[in-house]
């Protein structure tokens, strides 16, 4: 029988792991035995959050990454291989929101600045950990890109976003015919609004407007997105590539409308 057991001092790469979904996702990994290497630009929370895996029993390194820059991503995948010997697994949560207006108002610069992050910085991602993950011969490779419900279906004022998250899911899907006789699975995850830094700035007001729109009520949890990585990463997943999965309780499924029952 197949479990997260397997996953035991593998190596795992997750990028944004300082914060939010990233940290909730490095804690997970590194709590079932594996090895993590989290890239992050923040340089400080990164490094407490070696500091709370360690404190727990685990394993994990820090390492100063800006995902937009080639250069960086290498000192990155040379560190991992430094310290580790090799790369089983990519989960990349770095992203940026973008703000929200129609596309006559978005300034090219703006548009320019979230391509480069979300989808440059993903494909530059994906490409040397590939490359680090052939290199080593490693074996029951992964890679998960965290998207979003952007990703499958636009939204008001998110054209930014959404072309960037589209952009994505295309590469996942790309990659996965491009690796799949290597053995590497390539997946996204497309969540709805999960609970993180993401909304510092957001009225609690627009919080529950959004909470409202879920056939549950409620927003994603960090820890929600990080368990469903674990299993896109484990042996119990290695027939499922190519995918963009759905975490939004319904959202992107149908529309919420209040009928009447006649019995529970």
């Amino acid at each position: 029988m197949q479990t997260f057991e397997t996953l035991k001092d593998r190596v795992a790469l997750v990028t944004g792991g300082a914060s939010g979904m990233g940290k909730a996702t490095a804690l997970r990994l590194a709590s079932v035995g594996m090895n993590v290497v989290i890239a992050d630009f923040d340089e400080v929370n990164a490094a407490k959050v070696v500091d709370e895996i360690k404190a727990n029993g685990g394993n994990a390194i820090a390492v100063k990454c800006d995902v937009t820059n080639e250069e960086s991503v290498k000192t990155v995948m040379d560190k991992t291989v430094e310290t580790y010997g090799k790369l089983n697994s990519l989960v990349h949560c770095a992203g940026v929101g973008s703000a929200v207006a129609p596309i006559h108002e978005i300034e090219l610069e703006d548009f320019e600045r979230i391509l480069n992050i979300n989808l440059k910085g993903t494909f530059l991602m994906m490409k040397h950990s590939a490359k680090t993950m052939l290199k080593t011969k490693a074996e029951s490779c992964s890679i998960v890109n965290i998207s979003s419900v952007s990703g499958v279906a636009g939204s008001t004022g998110a054209s930014s976003y959404t072309a960037s998250k589209f952009g994505v899911v295309g590469l996942t899907k790309n990659a996965a015919v491009d690796y799949a006789q290597h053995g590497i699975t390539v997946n996204a995850i497309c969540p709805y609004v999960v609970r993180t830094g993401f909304l510092k700035d957001v009225t609690e007001e627009m919080i529950q407007a959004y909470a409202a729109t879920c056939a549950n009520g409620r927003l994603c949890e960090p820890d929600e997105v990080a368990g469903l990585a674990m299993f896109l990463i484990s042996d119990m997943a290695r027939y499922i590539s190519g995918t963009a999965i759905l975490s939004d309780a319904g959202k992107t499924a149908g529309d919420i409308l209040p009928i009447p029952w006649k019995e529970l």
